[in-house]
């Protein structure tokens, strides 16, 4: 894990990857450590993780500033110069980028988390963005806000119009448990209801290094 500085924060990119059959998580997670002695010197970079899911599908979760912060780590994971390096423990045609630009003034990522909440969907017809971010509020104040584990929580925009709510959570189980609760909850409901179930993915990502 790296943390940069407490900035407030523009996007979350979420790079999904599996490692190669031959390589072993240690080697993985060694790529990973060394990786992040060169975001380091990158500016722009806030924060950078490695997270799981229940998949054994891999993330690497970062936080920069602005966009355009994004080039340089693309460029980064992209060396090969090293047989050590993620570029040869990386599945290359698994790779995937997610980016989430964030809806929330002054967003910064929390002091300390576990886990991850990510849920993916595209709005149903005739509803609108302006009404699922007044119903994500009094969401986060009237619900979420009411567990000691929510340690952050924000709506994001992906590319062709898709949106994100992302929850971040001291443990993976609370965090599922609380998620699961959006169906007792008036709030809840309304947020859901705003979303294309046919369109509406949702995955939980533990934290790994």
């Amino acid at each position: 894990m790296l943390r940069k500085s407490h900035d407030s924060t523009y996007g979350m990119e979420l790079i999904h990857f599996r490692k190669k059959e031959t390589v072993t998580h240690d080697e993985l997670l060694k790529g990973v450590l060394k990786l992040e002695t060169e975001l380091e010197k990158l500016e722009g970079v806030v924060f950078h993780c490695l997270v799981r899911n229940y998949s054994e599908v891999y993330a690497h979760l970062l936080f920069v500033r602005e966009e355009k912060d994004l080039e340089a780590v693309h460029q980064l994971l992209n060396k090969s110069e090293e047989e050590s390096s993620l570029f040869h423990l990386t599945d290359e045609l698994s790779v995937q980028r997610q980016f989430h630009k964030i809806h929330k003034t002054d967003f910064k990522v929390p002091d300390f988390f576990s886990c991850m909440e990510c849920g993916t969907f595209s709005l149903k017809p005739h509803k609108e963005w302006n009404q699922l971010v007044e119903i994500s509020d009094h969401l986060e104040k009237e619900y979420l806000c009411r567990f000691e584990n929510t340690q952050a929580h924000f709506l994001g925009t992906l590319a062709e119009g898709r949106g994100s709510e992302i929850t971040f959570g001291t443990t993976l189980g609370q965090t599922k448990n609380i998620c699961m609760g959006y169906f007792d909850t008036y709030w809840g409901r309304e947020l859901l209801g705003m979303m294309d179930e046919k369109d509406l993915q949702l995955d939980f990502w533990y934290l790994i290094a």
